[in-house]
C-alpha cells in the first residue's frame, strides 16, 4: 500500500511541475509582442505559431480572441518588414471582418501603390470588380487597378455572394465603407 501511495505522490508531483512550466497561448503572445518591440521579428513570428499551437483555448471566445491578437501582431511584424502581401494575408486570417481590418489593409495598399494612384484609378476599375470565394467559403472582392500588380482584395460579407449580376455588385460596392475609405483616401 505504501508503494502505491508513493507512486501516486510522484505522479502528482510530476503533473504539478508540468503545469507550472506549461505556457498559455496568451502568455506566449505577450512574449511575442515583447520580441516585436525589441525588433526581433523572426523570433516573434515563431512565438506566435507556438501560441497558436499551444491548444490552450477551450471555448470559442478564447479562440476568436487568440486569432485576433495573433494575426494583428503578425500584420504589424510583416508591415515593419515591408512584406505587405503577408501583412494583408494575416488580416485575412482573422475569423471575422471589421472596418478596422479593412482600414489596416488599405494602409498597406496606400504604401505599396501610392494614395494618388489608388484614388485616381478606383472608378476606372469598377466594371472589372470580381467576387472571389475560397475553400473556406470566405468571400472577397477583387479590385484591379489597371497595373500589373495583383488587385486590391478585401474580405466582404455574405451579401456579395447572393448578388448575381455585376452591375448589382458594383452598386453594393459603391455603398460600402471600403469604397468610401478608398475614395476619400483615408
Amino acid at each position: 500500500m505504501k508503494k502505491y501511495f508513493e507512486c501516486f505522490i510522484i505522479i502528482m508531483l510530476c503533473l504539478s511541475v508540468q503545469s507550472l512550466y506549461a505556457q498559455s497561448s496568451f502568455r506566449l503572445l505577450k512574449k511575442s509582442e515583447n520580441l516585436f518591440n525589441k525588433g526581433k521579428y523572426d523570433k516573434a513570428l515563431k512565438k506566435i505559431v507556438r501560441a497558436e499551437n499551444a491548444d490552450y483555448c477551450s471555448c470559442g471566445n478564447c479562440d476568436i480572441e487568440l486569432n485576433w491578437q495573433a494575426n494583428l501582431l503578425r500584420y504589424k511584424i510583416y508591415n515593419k518588414l515591408g512584406k505587405h502581401s503577408e501583412s494583408r494575408q494575416a488580416l485575412d486570417s482573422i475569423y471575422f471582418i471589421s472596418n478596422k481590418t479593412d482600414s489596416l489593409k488599405f494602409i498597406t495598399y496606400q504604401i505599396e501603390y501610392g494614395k494618388a494612384f489608388i484614388s485616381e484609378n478606383i472608378d476606372l476599375s469598377l466594371s472589372k470588380i470580381k467576387i472571389i470565394y475560397n475553400k473556406k467559403k470566405e468571400c472577397y472582392i477583387d479590385i484591379p487597378l489597371g497595373r500589373e500588380e495583383k488587385p486590391m482584395r478585401f474580405k466582404v460579407g455574405y451579401e456579395y455572394s447572393i448578388v448575381e449580376h455585376n452591375e448589382e455588385k458594383i452598386k453594393l460596392f459603391l455603398k460600402s465603407s471600403i469604397y468610401k475609405m478608398i475614395k476619400n483616401n483615408q
